[in-house]
């Protein structure tokens, strides 16, 4: 989606970007290692309440992490990624950010109110002009000022099946595993 994203507003290195996105979702497989039961606890909380993650996050789990993408910036290909990882705490975007970190939020944001999140409904609702990420692009790619936000989401949507069978592929289980209820 973040690559769906850059190439949507001009971002020059849509490999990067798809990068980018890639260390986030990987940051999400991270904390499910390392912090186990305060991210089910997270979970949990999101399910109940219907609120995104990153606010069970910030409440349960942030004291507590350390965020993944800082722990993958210097090491190989993730260099490429030039710091895109390093927000402040998980779903808060800094006042200084680059506009790959906002591509990603941006990306992950459009994920979810299309149920690819974490698998309960959140309760969420997505304003492209209002939302700080998307503030934060209009400077570096002016013409975004005047993009159409409704015919923009609605070519992003013509990707959503290709994305979504590349989730179900990756997080889906097996039919084996199910068939002999693993």
């Amino acid at each position: 989606m973040t690559q769906r994203m850059a190439h949507g507003v001009g971002y020059p290195d849509l490999e990067k970007a798809y990068l980018a996105g890639l260390i986030h979702d990987i940051g999400f497989l991270v904390n499910s290692v390392l912090y186990t039961l305060k991210l089910q606890e997270c979970l949990k909380h999101s399910a109940t309440n219907g609120c995104p993650l990153h606010v069970s996050e910030q409440e349960i789990l942030v004291s507590h992490m350390r965020t993944p993408g800082a722990c993958f910036a210097g090491v190989g290909p993730f260099r490429r990624a030039g710091g895109s990882c390093r927000l402040s705490s998980p779903g808060r975007i800094s006042v200084n950010c680059r506009p790959l970190v906002c591509l990603v939020h941006l990306g992950d944001l459009l994920c979810r109110v299309r149920n690819l999140g974490y698998g309960y409904n959140e309760v969420l609702a997505v304003a492209l002009a209002e939302d700080t990420a998307w503030k934060h692009l209009v400077p570096a790619y002016p013409a975004l000022a005047e993009v159409d936000l409704v015919r923009f989401t609605l070519d992003i949507d013509g990707s959503m099946d290709q994305i979504a069978a590349l989730v179900d592929s990756v997080f889906a289980p097996s039919q084996q595993a199910v068939a002999k209820g693993i």
